[in-house]
């Protein structure tokens, strides 16, 4: 078995990158894997977006993600280079092609025991909803369910529209009738007034610091809009009432940021962009628009519920955990707690605890 390290920031490795994703099946050639997508969360200081490759013959397995150097917790600064791994925003995990279980066993080993070589200290996954690619890893890692997400099929909608309740149906109708249109912009043209009404949107709805991304990551995300997604606004008189990127992998969709103008507030708006997106992709062959889940993982979480009315089928949504140093790992989370006190109850049952250094 061959294997090897490829890392997003470099040219050569991208391109190879991409090659190897394209012997993959369609359905798992989603931007989730892109080398451009990893890379684009690899904007802290120490931290790389890598893949790991195993390859024996035509068999491949992958795993894509982001790793951090752990340089300090609070005061108390670390010599040695100890590393995390993390998914990237939104779902990650392993890939595969191979349906050889000792192919997969393998690679699991494989990737395990490099992490041991490379100090990797803890591993936190978000895995894919719609390929439920947990099945790929091996025992050792802890995998639970989190919550649901939902999302449309598009191969059974009809030029007529979605399948949706008479409810939100009529939502749709009447903001077709306000007056509001729906306008695809460029990343060139538009891309900034949308990162200004996201951030005020996410700042309004007092969102973790999380969703605040920084200058590198939306620079990063203009040109994957130009390259694999939409950039829709709903507009009224020239204004601008609500505004979503949509990201495209071969055959899925994305439902990715979205904002709202706070003083033009018009019921159904974000609807009609979801709308238009499932159109198009529709139109275009896609298999599904994925519209994601809630803020929190309770079944009642008010955006969950908004997402379920323009939905066709509910996924489930896993998260995994692994400790690969046990010793270190402990002595980690002690420090912490030394030296956020305020913080182990909102943060403590969280694996990588530690990333945590101010109150939300």
């Amino acid at each position: 078995m061959e294997i090897e390290i490829l890392d997003s920031a470099y040219a050569t490795k991208k391109k190879k990158w991409h090659l190897i994703l394209r012997a993959l099946p369609q359905e798992l050639q989603d931007i989730y894997f892109h080398p451009e997508y990893i890379g684009s969360f690899a904007h802290e200081h120490g931290s790389r977006g890598l893949m790991f490759v195993a390859q024996k013959g035509s068999d491949i397995w992958l795993y894509a993600f982001i790793i951090r150097r752990i340089f300090n917790i609070g005061g108390r600064r670390f010599q040695k280079e100890i590393f995390d791994i993390e998914s990237a925003y939104g779902y990650g995990g392993p890939i595969t092609n191979s349906k050889d279980r000792d192919f997969i066993n393998s690679s699991n080993e494989a990737f395990a025991e490099w992490c041991k070589k490379n100090c990797v200290i803890s591993e936190f996954v978000r895995f894919h909803p719609l390929i439920q690619n947990q099945k790929w890893f091996s025992p050792g890692m802890a995998i639970s369910r989190d919550r649901d997400t939902v999302s449309i099929d598009l191969l059974t909608m009809t030029e007529s529209g979605l399948s949706v309740d008479q409810k939100t149906r009529n939502i749709l109708r009447r903001v077709e009738k306000s007056g509001l249109r729906v306008l695809e912009y460029s990343s060139a043209e538009g891309f900034e007034q949308f990162v200004d009404l996201y951030l005020s949107t996410m700042r309004r709805l007092d969102s973790d610091n999380y969703y605040l991304f920084n200058d590198k990551y939306f620079n990063d995300l203009r040109e994957l809009v130009a390259a694999h997604g939409w950039l829709y606004v709903a507009e009224l008189n020239g204004k601008w009432v609500a505004a979503a990127i949509f990201l495209r992998g071969k055959r899925l969709i994305h439902y990715h940021l979205s904002a709202s103008d706070a003083d033009n507030r018009i019921p159904g708006s974000t609807n009609i962009l979801i709308s238009h997106a499932a159109q198009r992709g529709h139109q275009l062959g896609y298999l599904r628009l994925h519209l994601g889940g809630g803020r929190t993982t309770a079944s009642n979480d008010s955006l969950l519920i908004f997402k379920r009315k323009m939905a066709t089928d509910v996924h489930s949504f896993f998260v995994g955990k692994r400790i690969h140093d046990s010793e270190t790992y402990r002595a980690l989370c002690d420090i912490w707690t030394n030296e956020y006190p305020q913080l182990s109850g909102m943060h403590g049952s969280k694996l990588l605890c530690y990333r945590y250094t101010e109150t939300i």
